[in-house]
């Protein structure tokens, strides 16, 4: 299953698909929440520690892997990923998720988890808050991002039991600027 982006907001009341996403946007004594430290720990708090599951602006964050899963092969330990809301405080029941990725919150100075997998009985389960769309968005920077849109194909082939891609885009985004495409429907935003 994809969670993309803000699907892990829905189905609050639902406790096998809080089961199949790990982590959502839950009341904040709801569940377990992750932070990740700077040397890579993922930490785990109680419900009620913590603040409430929320997200600042929308910004090009400073992404970086942790671990070495497949979906991430080849790709550097860092990018810069456009247009990005860092959720702080998602929770859930977290069994089985691996954190994959995360990012730096301005306002905490925290690190919370970008990308996490999870597995659910026999299944898979991939949840992204990477590639940010909302109606009325004129450039949709957040879905041209290449890093996002490289991760959205390597997911889907990982979740089906393929062989990942390991072939790295020669427009992967740097740690230091974004890497956006354009698609005919939607005009070239400016990389950051």
């Amino acid at each position: 299953m994809l969670a993309f982006h803000s699907a892990n907001n829905a189905f609050p009341q639902w406790p096998e698909y809080n089961r199949m996403i790990g982590l959502g946007w839950r009341p904040r004594d709801y569940g377990t929440s992750l932070i990740v430290t700077d040397d890579g720990a993922v930490l785990r708090l109680p419900p009620g520690e913590g603040g409430p599951t929320s997200h600042g602006a929308r910004i090009d964050a400073l992404v970086t892997r942790l671990g070495d899963h497949p979906m991430h092969a080849g790709l550097p330990r860092q990018w810069k990923a456009a247009d990005i809301e860092v959720y702080r405080y998602t929770r859930g029941p977290a069994e089985q998720v691996q954190v994959l990725s995360y990012a730096r919150e301005p306002a905490t100075g925290l690190n919370f988890p970008i990308e996490w997998a999870v597995r659910y009985g026999k299944g898979r389960v991939y949840t992204s808050t990477l590639g940010h769309v909302w109606p009325g968005d004129p450039a949709l920077k957040g879905v041209q991002c290449a890093g996002f849109q490289t991760l959205l194909f390597r997911a889907l082939d990982w979740l089906a039991g393929k062989p990942v891609d390991g072939a790295v885009p020669a427009d992967f985004p740097p740690p230091d600027k974004t890497s956006l495409r354009t698609s005919p429907a939607v005009p070239p935003a400016t990389a950051s």
